[in-house]
């Protein structure tokens, strides 16, 4: 399970805007995290998550959510 700030880190090395080893910056996290919270918005709207908006992403979800 992932909290929301590690999904963040994640995220950002994927797109290459962190490199390995580097500080996330907090503006480019909050960006994540607000992506991350309407994509939970939408999917809780259609019943599709089965966590809380502030609960840890169930591994089975973290790449889903990544991508």
């Amino acid at each position: 399970m992932a909290t929301k700030a590690q999904i963040a880190e994640r995220v950002l090395h994927k797109l290459k805007v962190l490199e390995h080893g580097e500080t996330i910056d907090p503006g480019d996290q909050a960006i994540v995290e607000t992506a991350y919270d309407s994509a939970y918005a939408l999917l809780d709207h259609d019943q599709l998550v089965t966590w809380g908006s502030t609960d840890d992403i169930p591994t089975a979800a973290e790449i889903p959510i990544i991508d």
